[in-house]
């Protein structure tokens, strides 16, 4: 009984950290923005401007601002973003060689979604059958 208890308030805190974790991301990320919208936020971490601000967001010394941001965003996204993660991390060990990842093809053979390329949503579309029109539009614009 006792380790029934023990493994469920074991499994419990790990949700909990895992919830604190994605909103202290979030609310992160919120005041990040308020304090410059245009820029990536890995970036507004390591600006001067910002050095007041920055430590009392992250309650720590400026020096590491970024690299808490970094190390929370990739706890975030491990648990976000899990099979994702893993995908990646499963090619990354496959292998595969530089131009296939520059091509952005991945293991199964598909190109990832890319929304923003300018032959339109039919082009980008990833498909689930062969459809010989599409090869025709495709062809169409890349003259």
């Amino acid at each position: 009984m006792h380790q029934r208890v023990r493994t469920f308030s074991e499994k419990l805190n790990a949700y909990h950290r895992m919830i604190v974790d994605i909103n202290r991301c979030d609310y992160i990320k919120y005041r990040l923005e308020q304090l410059e919208q245009h820029r990536p936020y890995r970036f507004i971490c390591n600006d001067p401007r910002f050095k007041e601000e920055l430590e009392d967001i992250f309650d720590l010394p400026f020096d590491e601002c970024q690299q808490s941001y970094i190390s929370l965003l990739d706890r975030r996204n491990a648990i976000v973003h899990k099979y994702t993660m893993k995908k990646w991390a499963d090619e990354r060990e496959a292998g595969l060689s530089d131009w296939s990842a520059d091509q952005g093809i991945s293991i199964s053979g598909q190109r990832p979604f890319d929304h923003r390329s300018k032959l339109g949503s039919k082009v980008c579309r990833p498909r689930t059958s062969f459809k010989p029109e599409a090869i025709q539009y495709q062809s169409k614009f890349r003259k």
